[in-house]
Protein backbone atom coordinates (compact mmCIF):
# COMPACT_ATOMS: atom_id res chain seq x y z
CA UNK A 1 0.00 0.00 0.00
CA UNK A 2 2.86 2.11 0.97
CA UNK A 3 4.64 1.82 -2.53
CA UNK A 4 1.53 2.26 -4.83
CA UNK A 5 1.36 5.79 -2.25
CA UNK A 6 4.62 7.11 -3.13
CA UNK A 7 4.37 5.82 -6.80
CA UNK A 8 1.05 8.10 -7.03
CA UNK A 9 2.89 10.75 -4.98
CA UNK A 10 5.73 10.38 -7.64
CA UNK A 11 3.28 10.40 -10.39
CA UNK A 12 1.71 13.45 -9.75
CA UNK A 13 5.08 15.59 -9.16
CA UNK A 14 5.88 14.54 -12.70
CA UNK A 15 2.73 14.97 -14.18
CA UNK A 16 2.81 18.62 -12.69
CA UNK A 17 6.65 19.49 -13.89
CA UNK A 18 4.87 18.56 -17.36
CA UNK A 19 2.38 20.71 -17.14
CA UNK A 20 4.17 23.49 -15.93
CA UNK A 21 6.75 23.01 -19.10
CA UNK A 22 4.26 22.70 -21.54
CA UNK A 23 2.58 26.09 -20.45
CA UNK A 24 3.25 29.60 -21.38
CA UNK A 25 5.29 31.27 -19.20
CA UNK A 26 3.29 33.74 -18.12
CA UNK A 27 0.64 31.06 -17.32
CA UNK A 28 1.90 28.61 -15.31
CA UNK A 29 -0.37 26.63 -12.91
CA UNK A 30 0.03 23.38 -11.13
CA UNK A 31 -2.15 21.78 -8.84
CA UNK A 32 -0.86 18.34 -7.01
CA UNK A 33 -1.42 16.00 -3.57
CA UNK A 34 1.46 15.47 -1.55
CA UNK A 35 0.92 12.18 1.17
CA UNK A 36 3.56 11.03 4.11
CA UNK A 37 6.90 11.49 3.65
CA UNK A 38 6.99 14.40 1.29
CA UNK A 39 9.14 16.97 2.47
CA UNK A 40 11.63 16.61 0.00
CA UNK A 41 9.27 16.43 -2.84
CA UNK A 42 7.59 19.93 -1.45
CA UNK A 43 11.15 21.78 -1.51
CA UNK A 44 11.96 20.75 -4.80
CA UNK A 45 8.76 21.23 -6.47
CA UNK A 46 8.10 24.83 -5.00
CA UNK A 47 12.34 25.75 -5.34
CA UNK A 48 12.03 24.62 -8.68
CA UNK A 49 9.31 26.77 -10.01
CA UNK A 50 10.33 29.64 -12.39
CA UNK A 51 8.87 33.00 -12.12
CA UNK A 52 5.28 33.91 -13.06
CA UNK A 53 4.28 29.79 -11.71
CA UNK A 54 1.18 29.40 -9.40
CA UNK A 55 1.21 26.39 -7.35
CA UNK A 56 -1.66 24.78 -5.47
CA UNK A 57 -0.68 22.03 -3.10
CA UNK A 58 -2.91 19.74 -1.06
CA UNK A 59 -0.78 18.21 1.79
CA UNK A 60 -2.85 15.18 2.62
CA UNK A 61 -0.47 13.51 5.20
CA UNK A 62 1.62 14.45 7.99
CA UNK A 63 5.24 15.66 6.92
CA UNK A 64 8.57 16.45 7.86
CA UNK A 65 10.96 19.23 6.84
CA UNK A 66 14.68 18.36 5.96
CA UNK A 67 15.66 21.82 5.74
CA UNK A 68 13.85 25.76 5.16
CA UNK A 69 11.91 25.91 1.89
CA UNK A 70 12.53 29.10 -0.38
CA UNK A 71 9.73 30.49 -2.82
CA UNK A 72 11.75 31.92 -5.32
CA UNK A 73 10.86 35.54 -7.08
CA UNK A 74 7.31 35.83 -9.06
CA UNK A 75 5.84 32.29 -7.54
CA UNK A 76 3.16 31.56 -6.16
CA UNK A 77 2.36 29.27 -3.41
CA UNK A 78 -1.23 28.05 -2.30
CA UNK A 79 -0.66 25.47 0.22
CA UNK A 80 -3.42 23.92 2.15
CA UNK A 81 -4.36 20.34 3.32
CA UNK A 82 -7.87 18.56 2.74
CA UNK A 83 -7.44 16.98 5.65
CA UNK A 84 -5.71 19.21 8.19
CA UNK A 85 -2.09 17.84 8.10
CA UNK A 86 0.83 19.61 10.05
CA UNK A 87 4.19 20.17 8.56
CA UNK A 88 7.08 19.97 11.52
CA UNK A 89 9.69 22.27 10.59
CA UNK A 90 13.60 20.98 10.63
CA UNK A 91 14.85 21.21 14.21
CA UNK A 92 16.32 24.86 14.58
CA UNK A 93 15.36 25.89 11.01
CA UNK A 94 11.85 27.81 9.96
CA UNK A 95 9.81 26.48 7.43
CA UNK A 96 9.54 28.99 4.48
CA UNK A 97 11.38 32.30 3.55
CA UNK A 98 9.16 33.92 1.16
CA UNK A 99 11.32 36.19 -1.35
CA UNK A 100 10.49 39.66 -2.33
CA UNK A 101 8.06 39.06 -5.21
CA UNK A 102 6.75 35.62 -3.92
CA UNK A 103 3.57 34.86 -2.07
CA UNK A 104 2.51 31.97 0.01
CA UNK A 105 -1.02 31.52 1.07
CA UNK A 106 -1.83 29.11 4.25
CA UNK A 107 -5.40 27.18 4.32
CA UNK A 108 -6.23 24.56 6.55
CA UNK A 109 -3.19 23.47 7.53
CA UNK A 110 -0.59 23.69 10.75
CA UNK A 111 2.81 24.70 10.64
CA UNK A 112 4.65 23.18 13.89
CA UNK A 113 8.02 24.87 14.44
CA UNK A 114 9.40 21.67 16.19
CA UNK A 115 10.46 24.26 19.14
CA UNK A 116 10.65 21.45 21.55
CA UNK A 117 13.29 19.72 19.99
CA UNK A 118 15.42 22.73 19.67
CA UNK A 119 17.62 21.41 22.89
CA UNK A 120 20.75 23.65 24.46
CA UNK A 121 20.86 24.74 20.65
CA UNK A 122 18.03 26.81 21.04
CA UNK A 123 19.97 30.27 22.81
CA UNK A 124 22.27 30.20 19.82
CA UNK A 125 20.89 33.24 17.73
CA UNK A 126 23.29 31.96 14.18
CA UNK A 127 21.15 29.10 13.79
CA UNK A 128 17.47 30.21 13.65
CA UNK A 129 17.75 34.10 14.39
CA UNK A 130 13.96 34.13 12.96
CA UNK A 131 11.03 32.00 13.35
CA UNK A 132 8.53 30.21 11.54
CA UNK A 133 7.95 32.62 8.36
CA UNK A 134 10.61 34.73 6.72
CA UNK A 135 8.84 37.16 4.67
CA UNK A 136 9.48 39.37 2.16
CA UNK A 137 7.08 38.85 -0.01
CA UNK A 138 2.91 38.76 0.43
CA UNK A 139 1.98 35.93 3.25
CA UNK A 140 -1.96 35.22 3.41
CA UNK A 141 -3.53 33.42 6.34
CA UNK A 142 -7.13 32.29 5.67
CA UNK A 143 -9.12 30.04 7.65
CA UNK A 144 -7.36 26.53 9.65
CA UNK A 145 -4.41 28.08 9.21
CA UNK A 146 -1.96 27.59 12.08
CA UNK A 147 1.52 28.42 12.90
CA UNK A 148 2.84 27.38 16.00
CA UNK A 149 5.62 26.05 18.41
CA UNK A 150 7.94 28.63 16.62
CA UNK A 151 11.18 29.87 18.14
CA UNK A 152 13.26 33.04 16.80
CA UNK A 153 16.28 34.12 18.83
CA UNK A 154 15.69 37.63 17.58
CA UNK A 155 12.59 38.87 15.25
CA UNK A 156 9.46 37.08 15.14
CA UNK A 157 8.80 34.22 16.87
CA UNK A 158 5.87 32.85 14.14
CA UNK A 159 6.27 35.27 11.14
CA UNK A 160 8.75 38.08 10.60
CA UNK A 161 8.68 40.41 8.20
CA UNK A 162 12.27 41.17 6.64
CA UNK A 163 13.45 44.96 8.23
CA UNK A 164 13.70 47.43 4.44
CA UNK A 165 11.86 44.72 2.49
CA UNK A 166 8.10 45.13 1.25
CA UNK A 167 6.82 42.10 3.03
CA UNK A 168 2.93 42.22 3.59
CA UNK A 169 1.23 39.74 5.89
CA UNK A 170 -2.41 39.01 6.11
CA UNK A 171 -3.96 37.47 8.22
CA UNK A 172 -7.68 36.67 7.03
CA UNK A 173 -8.25 33.81 9.69
CA UNK A 174 -6.06 31.01 11.35
CA UNK A 175 -4.40 31.43 14.33
CA UNK A 176 -0.74 32.60 14.94
CA UNK A 177 -0.21 30.43 18.62
CA UNK A 178 2.09 29.56 20.93
CA UNK A 179 5.52 31.08 19.41
CA UNK A 180 8.78 32.32 21.25
CA UNK A 181 11.04 35.52 20.50
CA UNK A 182 12.71 38.32 21.61
CA UNK A 183 11.28 40.72 19.82
CA UNK A 184 7.69 39.89 18.69
CA UNK A 185 6.36 36.30 19.90
CA UNK A 186 3.58 36.01 17.23
CA UNK A 187 4.91 38.41 14.31
CA UNK A 188 7.60 41.21 14.18
CA UNK A 189 6.36 43.78 11.27
CA UNK A 190 9.08 45.10 10.36
CA UNK A 191 8.91 45.68 6.58
CA UNK A 192 8.62 48.89 5.10
CA UNK A 193 5.38 46.99 3.87
CA UNK A 194 1.95 46.03 6.47
CA UNK A 195 0.42 43.79 8.65
CA UNK A 196 -3.51 43.70 7.74
CA UNK A 197 -5.71 41.56 9.87
CA UNK A 198 -9.32 41.23 9.10
CA UNK A 199 -9.94 37.92 11.10
CA UNK A 200 -8.24 34.98 12.62
CA UNK A 201 -6.12 35.14 16.20
CA UNK A 202 -2.79 35.97 17.34
CA UNK A 203 -2.88 34.42 20.92
CA UNK A 204 -0.94 33.04 23.52
CA UNK A 205 2.72 33.76 22.28
CA UNK A 206 5.79 35.65 24.32
CA UNK A 207 8.34 37.99 23.58
CA UNK A 208 10.96 37.85 26.14
CA UNK A 209 11.89 42.05 25.75
CA UNK A 210 9.26 43.61 23.71
CA UNK A 211 6.00 42.34 21.54
CA UNK A 212 4.13 39.06 23.20
CA UNK A 213 1.59 39.20 19.71
CA UNK A 214 2.98 42.14 17.50
CA UNK A 215 6.71 44.25 17.70
CA UNK A 216 7.00 46.44 14.95
CA UNK A 217 9.32 49.23 13.76
CA UNK A 218 8.92 50.00 10.56
CA UNK A 219 5.42 49.80 8.12
CA UNK A 220 1.86 49.71 8.52
CA UNK A 221 -0.25 47.76 11.03
CA UNK A 222 -3.77 47.82 10.09
CA UNK A 223 -6.40 46.08 12.20
CA UNK A 224 -10.20 45.77 11.62
CA UNK A 225 -11.18 42.55 13.36
CA UNK A 226 -10.02 39.45 15.02
CA UNK A 227 -8.50 39.09 18.04
CA UNK A 228 -4.83 39.51 20.00
CA UNK A 229 -5.32 37.82 23.44
CA UNK A 230 -3.50 36.45 25.80
CA UNK A 231 0.09 37.02 24.69
CA UNK A 232 2.63 38.56 27.11
CA UNK A 233 6.12 40.37 27.00
CA UNK A 234 8.22 42.68 29.33
CA UNK A 235 7.02 45.07 27.47
CA UNK A 236 3.90 45.40 25.14
CA UNK A 237 1.52 42.02 26.31
CA UNK A 238 -0.85 42.73 23.17
CA UNK A 239 1.03 45.04 20.63
CA UNK A 240 4.73 47.00 20.87
CA UNK A 241 5.28 49.70 18.42
CA UNK A 242 7.40 52.56 17.65
CA UNK A 243 10.22 54.05 15.25
CA UNK A 244 8.70 54.39 11.77
CA UNK A 245 5.23 52.04 12.44
CA UNK A 246 1.85 53.28 12.23
CA UNK A 247 -1.02 51.10 14.10
CA UNK A 248 -4.52 51.95 12.93
CA UNK A 249 -7.33 49.88 14.51
CA UNK A 250 -10.76 49.85 13.22
CA UNK A 251 -12.47 46.99 14.92
CA UNK A 252 -10.99 43.77 16.86
CA UNK A 253 -10.62 42.67 20.20
CA UNK A 254 -7.49 42.95 22.35
CA UNK A 255 -8.02 41.18 25.57
CA UNK A 256 -6.27 39.28 28.22
CA UNK A 257 -2.63 40.19 27.38
CA UNK A 258 0.07 40.81 30.04
CA UNK A 259 2.84 43.15 30.57
CA UNK A 260 5.43 42.71 33.09
CA UNK A 261 6.37 46.45 32.88
CA UNK A 262 3.85 48.87 31.15
CA UNK A 263 1.54 48.18 28.31
CA UNK A 264 -0.35 44.96 28.85
CA UNK A 265 -2.56 45.71 25.62
CA UNK A 266 -0.50 48.06 23.60
CA UNK A 267 2.97 49.94 24.01
CA UNK A 268 3.33 52.88 21.77
CA UNK A 269 6.76 54.67 22.36
CA UNK A 270 6.64 58.02 20.25
CA UNK A 271 9.96 58.39 18.09
CA UNK A 272 11.22 62.35 17.61
CA UNK A 273 8.34 63.30 18.72
CA UNK A 274 6.38 61.24 16.49
CA UNK A 275 2.98 59.16 16.53
CA UNK A 276 2.77 55.48 15.97
CA UNK A 277 -0.69 55.42 16.42
CA UNK A 278 -3.30 57.04 13.73
CA UNK A 279 -6.10 56.02 15.89
CA UNK A 280 -8.20 53.44 17.34
CA UNK A 281 -12.34 52.81 16.76
CA UNK A 282 -14.15 50.42 17.28
CA UNK A 283 -12.83 48.08 19.29
CA UNK A 284 -12.28 46.68 22.60
CA UNK A 285 -9.17 46.93 24.76
CA UNK A 286 -10.01 44.82 28.28
CA UNK A 287 -8.91 42.84 30.63
CA UNK A 288 -4.89 43.35 30.08
CA UNK A 289 -2.49 43.56 32.83
CA UNK A 290 0.52 46.00 33.06
CA UNK A 291 2.79 44.97 36.06
CA UNK A 292 3.77 49.14 36.32
CA UNK A 293 1.69 51.35 34.45
CA UNK A 294 -0.92 51.23 31.44
CA UNK A 295 -2.71 47.78 31.48
CA UNK A 296 -4.77 48.80 28.61
CA UNK A 297 -2.56 51.39 26.49
CA UNK A 298 0.52 53.00 27.49
CA UNK A 299 1.96 55.85 25.22
CA UNK A 300 5.68 57.15 26.37
CA UNK A 301 7.52 60.57 23.96
CA UNK A 302 10.56 60.02 23.23
CA UNK A 303 13.16 61.63 25.80
CA UNK A 304 13.99 65.05 24.67
CA UNK A 305 11.59 65.39 21.65
CA UNK A 306 8.24 67.06 22.13
CA UNK A 307 4.84 65.10 22.06
CA UNK A 308 3.40 66.61 18.96
CA UNK A 309 1.11 64.40 18.48
CA UNK A 310 -2.21 63.71 19.75
CA UNK A 311 -4.09 59.65 19.86
CA UNK A 312 -7.40 59.41 19.32
CA UNK A 313 -9.21 56.71 20.50
CA UNK A 314 -12.81 56.24 19.37
CA UNK A 315 -16.13 54.00 19.87
CA UNK A 316 -13.53 52.18 21.75
CA UNK A 317 -14.15 50.08 25.34
CA UNK A 318 -11.20 50.22 27.13
CA UNK A 319 -12.02 48.88 30.69
CA UNK A 320 -11.09 46.68 33.21
CA UNK A 321 -7.35 46.30 32.57
CA UNK A 322 -5.65 45.86 35.25
CA UNK A 323 -2.46 48.69 36.19
CA UNK A 324 -4.62 51.44 34.47
CA UNK A 325 -6.89 51.74 31.30
CA UNK A 326 -4.52 54.25 29.34
CA UNK A 327 -1.28 55.62 30.69
CA UNK A 328 -0.40 58.33 28.69
CA UNK A 329 3.15 60.28 29.90
CA UNK A 330 2.79 62.54 26.84
CA UNK A 331 -0.81 64.20 28.13
CA UNK A 332 -1.40 63.68 24.42
CA UNK A 333 -5.14 61.09 24.38
CA UNK A 334 -8.20 62.29 23.31
CA UNK A 335 -10.81 59.87 24.36
CA UNK A 336 -14.57 60.42 22.89
CA UNK A 337 -17.13 59.26 25.46
CA UNK A 338 -18.31 55.95 25.24
CA UNK A 339 -21.50 54.62 26.11
CA UNK A 340 -22.06 51.62 28.54
CA UNK A 341 -25.62 51.61 29.42
CA UNK A 342 -29.02 53.69 29.74
CA UNK A 343 -31.44 52.44 32.33
CA UNK A 344 -34.59 53.98 33.74
CA UNK A 345 -37.15 52.77 36.32
CA UNK A 346 -40.46 54.21 38.12
CA UNK A 347 -41.37 54.07 41.53
CA UNK A 348 -45.24 54.42 42.18
CA UNK A 349 -46.63 57.24 44.33
CA UNK A 350 -49.77 58.03 46.05
CA UNK A 351 -52.64 59.81 43.15
CA UNK A 352 -51.66 60.19 39.53
CA UNK A 353 -47.68 61.17 40.41
CA UNK A 354 -44.45 59.09 40.05
CA UNK A 355 -40.61 59.40 40.50
CA UNK A 356 -38.92 58.35 37.36
CA UNK A 357 -35.02 57.66 38.00
CA UNK A 358 -32.42 57.44 35.09
CA UNK A 359 -29.22 56.40 34.60
CA UNK A 360 -26.34 56.61 32.08
CA UNK A 361 -23.26 54.93 32.23
CA UNK A 362 -20.48 56.14 30.00
CA UNK A 363 -16.18 55.62 29.84
CA UNK A 364 -14.85 59.25 29.50
CA UNK A 365 -10.99 60.28 30.19
CA UNK A 366 -10.58 61.85 33.60
CA UNK A 367 -8.31 64.90 33.60
CA UNK A 368 -7.68 64.68 37.43
CA UNK A 369 -6.84 60.52 37.66
CA UNK A 370 -4.83 60.93 33.61
CA UNK A 371 -7.50 57.75 32.61
CA UNK A 372 -10.35 56.56 31.16
CA UNK A 373 -12.41 55.51 34.24
CA UNK A 374 -16.38 54.71 34.25
CA UNK A 375 -18.77 57.05 34.96
CA UNK A 376 -22.40 57.47 36.28
CA UNK A 377 -25.35 59.87 36.10
CA UNK A 378 -28.31 59.88 37.64
CA UNK A 379 -31.36 62.26 37.71
CA UNK A 380 -34.65 61.64 39.41
CA UNK A 381 -38.33 63.29 37.64
CA UNK A 382 -41.32 64.03 38.97
CA UNK A 383 -43.87 62.44 36.28
CA UNK A 384 -47.27 61.40 35.88
CA UNK A 385 -48.85 57.97 34.33
CA UNK A 386 -48.10 57.15 30.92
CA UNK A 387 -45.69 59.92 30.85
CA UNK A 388 -43.50 60.50 27.65
CA UNK A 389 -40.22 62.87 27.07
CA UNK A 390 -36.96 63.32 26.96
CA UNK A 391 -34.74 64.26 30.28
CA UNK A 392 -31.36 65.55 30.47
CA UNK A 393 -28.90 64.01 32.49
CA UNK A 394 -25.68 65.02 33.19
CA UNK A 395 -25.15 66.36 29.58
CA UNK A 396 -27.11 63.72 27.82
CA UNK A 397 -30.39 63.55 26.32
CA UNK A 398 -32.68 60.24 27.57
CA UNK A 399 -35.88 59.40 25.97
CA UNK A 400 -37.78 57.33 27.92
CA UNK A 401 -41.93 56.26 27.38
CA UNK A 402 -43.45 55.34 30.62
CA UNK A 403 -46.95 52.93 30.58
CA UNK A 404 -49.29 53.48 33.88
CA UNK A 405 -46.88 54.23 37.20
CA UNK A 406 -44.21 51.42 36.94
CA UNK A 407 -43.49 49.67 33.16
CA UNK A 408 -40.63 51.51 31.37
CA UNK A 409 -41.96 50.86 27.00
CA UNK A 410 -39.02 52.67 25.42
CA UNK A 411 -35.61 53.99 26.79
CA UNK A 412 -32.71 55.79 24.63
CA UNK A 413 -30.27 57.98 23.75
CA UNK A 414 -31.52 60.79 21.54
CA UNK A 415 -29.73 63.60 20.36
Amino acid sequence: MKAKMVRRVFSLVVASALMLALMPATAHAAQMALTEDSGANLKSTIESATSGASLSIDVTANITLDSMITIPAGVDVNLYSSTGATITAAAQNRHFNVSAGASLTLSNIILDGNYNNFGNALYNPNNFPYGGINNSGTLTLNKGAIITNCYGATYGGGVYNVQYSNGVTNINGGRITGNTAFYGGGICADSNGALNMTAGCINGNYGTVEGGGIHSRYGEINISGGEINGNGSWYGGGIWLSYYSSLTITGGKICGNNASQRGGGIYHRSYQGNCSINNIENALISGNTAGLYGGGIYDEPHAGYPANYTIVIRNTNVSNNSGGNVFSQSNCVEFNSVLLAVSASVEKLNGNKNNLSVTVRVLAYSEEVKDVVESEYSEVFSIDNNAAGVYEVGSYSVYVDTKGNTQIRACYLVG
